[in-house]
């Protein structure tokens, strides 16, 4: 029993200390966490609304979009005509936004651009009290389900209604109506094209309406700014000057009915073309193959020269030219430009002709019987004077010296093959001598040396005798002053003097005509 005791106050003993000890702890900490500084309240955080709130408010803005479109096509019928009373008109005001001018094609009549098509109306029947609809100011209806206007391109080069897209209809909460359709419309245009390339084109756009007549709808241009805007008024080879929209009317007779009216409008256009092109590419070159064309008659009349080859080269170029121009601008053959290759082509024509000509006389021996007057007139001397110059002898045949040792190396080359064939007919046939056949370029001089030198014994032969040793018969030129015997060379060199004057004045006034006029 006393042990019992014993252990019972040993177990309280414990558990007072125990008590005792953990009442120490806390009195040391206490001084601690007192002297130490509190910790300054932080700011209650904003609550941020959450993405059910968000998608709440989106779902109720959705929700009274869609109620006001419910209310305005509940009873709306897109049909007919939007008026209170059916003696009413609709006004419709049109506006056409070019964002580029494409092409104009001169052959296909045609004028492609890029626009916008604006047509405003009002309609009455889709009105609605903004405060109403949490301040819905406007709203995007679909097309086909409210009515629009009938409207087309009737000058159209092209299917209008694939041309342009039918987007969405804009509608104010005043009934104001926008419908802006955006794509490529391509009209008709009766081009002129005879200042090509410095030409203007005045074309026109005309849209108008095939089913509601001038009792039924007012179709004219917009009176809200300009009628026409140019966003973009230059393309590669136009440049829009001046656009303007017109309203117009169009009568169509029916047998039987009274003629029926209809409302257009009208978006005319001013287009230059850019020369630049034309200029650099036909004009000029034209010009150049021409002024070439005519260098022919500065060229020595000589044996070899190229005075014809010159000649055909240039009628070939200004043909090619002409080719190109009318494979790549259909439509300009009736135009100054055309008129003016043509000029150019007949310019070279003539030259080559006499060119051939010139050659012909100054290759051809023989005179001219021409009366004294007018070979006076001209400075044509007669055969015995033109024999006595001596730089006519051998004019035919240029270097007088040279062809005259030619022709001696010639005749010793000749008379030693003979005299080889004489003793060894078989190796002389091993050597071929040289010939004026041989392609040697001494043989080529040496034939030509010889037609010289045989034209310079008739011109001598003539001047001697003074008889008609060219094909002329005027035994009588000494005693006779009203005729002279005319070489035909002279004539040659009158031709190419004349030509030297007239075909460069006549095609600078030709030119001038071409820039002035």
């Amino acid at each position: 029993m006393a042990r019992a005791m014993k252990r019972a106050l040993l177990c309280v003993a414990a558990l007072v200390v125990a008590l005792g000890w953990c009442a120490a702890a806390d009195g040391a900490a206490s001084p601690l966490a007192a002297a130490a500084p509190s910790p300054a309240p932080s700011p209650s955080p904003t609550p941020s609304p959450s993405p059910s709130s968000t998608s709440i408010a989106a779902t109720s803005n959705a929700t009274t979009e869609a109620i006001l479109l419910k209310k305005l096509l509940e009873s709306y019928e897109p049909r007919v005509r939007p008026v209170k009373s059916s003696s009413e008109r609709m006004v419709v005001e049109a506006r056409l936004r070019v964002v580029s001018l494409d092409s104009a094609d001169a052959s296909a009549g045609a004028v492609t651009m890029t626009v916008f098509f604006e047509m405003n109306w009002r309609d009455p029947f889709l009105t609605w009290n903004e405060t109403e609809y949490e301040g819905i100011k406007e709203i995007n209806i679909a097309h086909d389900e409210i009515w629009i206007p009938k409207l087309t391109l009737l000058n159209s080069a092209s299917s209008f209604e694939d041309s342009l897209e039918k987007p969405n209809v804009l509608v104010r909460s005043n009934g104001d109506t926008l419908w802006a359709r955006p794509g490529s419309i391509s009209y008709g245009c009766d081009f002129e094209m005879w200042n090509f390339p410095y030409d203007v084109q005045n074309c026109g756009a005309i849209f108008g309406s095939t089913v509601e007549n001038d009792k039924q709808l007012t179709l004219r241009v917009s009176n809200r700014g300009d009628a026409v805007i140019l966003v973009s008024d230059v393309s590669s080879s136009w440049t829009i000057t001046n656009a303007q929209g017109i309203d117009t009317n169009r009568t169509i007779a029916l047998n039987g009915h009274p003629d029926i009216v209809f409302m257009d409008v009208r978006f005319s256009f001013s287009m230059t073309r850019s020369p630049g092109y034309f200029v650099s590419t036909v004009i000029l070159p034209s010009m150049l193959v021409t002024c070439v064309a005519m260098f022919t008659f500065i060229i020595p009349d000589e044996p070899g020269s190229e005075r014809v080859g010159l000649g055909i080269t240039s009628v070939l170029s200004i043909v090619a030219l002409i080719l190109v121009q009318a494979d790549g601008q259909q439509g300009s053959g009736n135009s100054r430009m055309a008129v003016f290759q043509f000029g150019c082509l007949i310019f070279t024509l003539l030259s080559l002709a006499t060119t051939a000509v010139v050659l012909h006389f100054s290759r051809r021996g023989g005179t001219l019987q021409m009366k004294t007057k007018t070979a006076k007139f001209f400075g044509l001397k007669k055969a015995s004077e033109v024999a006595k110059r001596p730089f006519n002898v051998f004019d035919l045949a240029g270097h007088h010296d040279d062809l005259e040792e030619a022709i001696r190396q010639e005749e010793e080359n000749e008379l030693g093959a003979q005299k080889m064939h004489n003793r060894n007919p078989e190796l002389s046939a091993s050597r071929p001598s040289i010939t004026k056949d041989s392609g040697s370029a001494v043989s080529v001089e040496l034939a030509e040396a010889r037609r010289a030198r045989s034209a310079a014994e008739m011109l001598l032969r003539a001047a001697s005798m003074g008889s008609g040793a060219f094909g002329s018969s005027s035994p009588e030129e000494t005693t006779n002053p009203i005729y002279r015997d005319v070489p035909y060379l002279e004539v040659s060199h009158l031709i190419d003097r004349i030509a030297r004057v007239f075909y460069p004045g006549c095609f600078g006034i030709f030119c001038a005509w071409y820039f002035v006029a």
